[in-house]
């Protein structure tokens, strides 16, 4: 595996890609201290301040285009595994692409590809951790490891510790079902009343799965719906309904 590192740069994504398309070998990771334009999902921005881990990952995966949002999946297992192999935090998985501490976001996933026909070329999964940035120096809405724990944490061991947790998944990205019901097993939303905005407008519903190429599985006055893309909202944190023992698996 080769790290290449950075004390700042715009974008560890940005940088990874244009490796991957100089044909870097798999497994190509790219780290910076400092992210001057780091985004997620939708271009959002994504602060990315000294104290924080900021790195992408080249891959080559060997699945048809569709289902390339299984590395979301992927990665927040891995991240998730991670964190609570290092640290006293349980924390869980929050679809789309998110891992949380309680209400508070601690990690976000990027995943952006390049793809010709039924072939993906290469994708570059993108991995923002907050570890030890102090609360002044994070957006509303997020926590970091120091926060949570109070004690500072070694960025190497964290990184090192995610990619092997991923590279163990990553011969199974075929037959998902593995990769499914562990990220399930760990949803903060799992069979909650929830709110999903979308472009076509907000829907309420229950959480009651996910799907191979990344989408969210939910159900509302009997009738089960496929929601591609959105921003998740917990609606209801006590009530529950019947516990699913695995997501559904779109075939």
């Amino acid at each position: 595996m080769s790290i290449i590192r950075y004390k700042r740069l715009a974008s560890t994504n940005d940088k990874a890609r244009i490796l991957a398309e100089q044909g870097a070998r798999e497994w190509t990771t790219v780290v910076a201290e400092v992210q001057t334009r780091g985004r997620g999902r939708s271009g959002k921005k994504w602060q990315s301040r000294k104290g924080g881990l900021w790195f992408s990952v080249i891959l080559y995966p060997k699945i048809q285009p569709g289902k390339i949002g299984i590395l979301q999946f992927l990665t927040s297992n891995a991240v998730t595994k991670t964190v609570r192999e290092k640290t006293v935090l349980r924390v869980e998985t929050k679809w789309p692409n998110d891992v949380v501490f309680g209400p508070d976001k601690i990690a976000g996933i990027l995943i952006e590809s390049k793809s010709k026909g039924n072939d993906v070329l290469f994708a570059i999964v993108g991995i923002g951790l907050n570890v030890n940035q102090s609360l002044s120096a994070l957006p509303t809405g997020a926590t970091s490891l120091h926060e949570a724990c109070h004690e500072k944490y070694n960025l190497e061991q964290l990184m090192n510790g995610i990619i092997e947790n991923m590279k163990m998944d990553f011969a199974g990205l075929n037959s998902p079902d593995e990769i499914l019901s562990r990220w399930w097993a760990n949803c903060t939303h799992r069979s909650k009343m929830v709110s999903i905005e979308t472009a076509e407008g907000t829907t309420k519903a229950t959480s009651i799965g996910v799907e191979a190429d990344g989408s969210l599985l939910v159900e509302r006055n009997g009738r089960r719906e496929r929601i591609i893309e959105g921003t998740l909202r917990i609606l209801d944190k006590q009530r529950r309904a019947r516990p699913l023992s695995s997501p559904r698996i779109a075939g």
